[in-house]
């Protein structure tokens, strides 16, 4: 019963807001949050570590960002990030490959 669990450690430069696995069970999106204007999103293969998409929203001083989870469809192959900028509502769609 050994070597049931295949893990490993991935460091990300910010504290970690939310954490999911596609619903195919392939990828691992994080948000991250580095300040009140800067959220990142990361996409890591489950079966490699490697990551396979990175996004920073926002990053401009000025603006107040609030962002929390990423939603995706069924199969787990499309997905949705929405978050408020300055008070308005904004959505940024992208897919796994």
């Amino acid at each position: 019963m050994e070597n049931i669990l295949k893990q490993k450690s991935i460091f990300t430069s910010d504290p970690i807001i939310n954490c999911d696995i596609s619903y195919d069970s392939t990828r691992v999106i994080v948000v991250t949050k580095n300040s009140e204007y800067h959220y990142t999103v990361i996409m890591f293969d489950i079966n490699t570590y490697e990551q396979t998409f990175s996004e920073v929203i926002g990053g401009d001083p000025s603006q107040y960002i609030k962002m929390k989870t990423v939603a995706q469809n069924y199969h787990g192959d499309k997905y949705a990030l929405t978050y408020i900028d300055d008070g308005k509502f904004r959505i940024r769609t992208f897919e796994k490959e």
